[in-house]
């Protein structure tokens, strides 16, 4: 018999009330797609200040690489506290390339930043893969 972590995991099995539906997987393709539209931002400055920026974000904030698309308000307040306003730029690049991804057209709106277009972009694929 398959040991199981948790209720969630079971939710989803095939013994499961979904049986077997790919929402949990559909989560995790998400923030896939999101934590390499962060790296790719962030490698656009140079693999040196890609790892600078990560390993601030773990010693400084407990953020893991792998936890950033969970933790975005956190990866945002490291990005503030390295860049100040210079982290417009970097969370403007980190949105082009998820919509670039997601095959979503980009429209900067004003006063929105990296947290509200992530909640777009998962409403607008709500119905989708997503």
């Amino acid at each position: 018999m398959e040991r199981l972590n948790s209720v969630d995991e079971w939710f989803f099995t095939a013994a499961g009330p979904l049986g077997g539906a790919n929402v949990a997987s559909d989560a995790r393709g998400f923030e896939d797609v999101l934590l390499k539209a962060i790296e790719e931002a962030l490698e656009l400055f140079g693999s040196s200040v890609k790892e600078v920026v990560l390993f601030y974000c773990q010693t400084r904030h407990g953020v893991a690489r792998e936890e950033l698309p969970r933790r975005l308000a956190e990866f945002v307040k490291c990005l503030e506290e390295i860049f100040s306003y210079a982290a417009l730029i970097i969370e403007h690049q980190v949105v082009s390339n998820l919509y670039s991804k997601l095959g979503l057209r980009f429209t900067p709106r004003r006063h929105w930043r990296l947290l509200d277009y992530v909640e777009e972009a998962k409403r607008l694929q709500g119905g989708g893969r997503w």
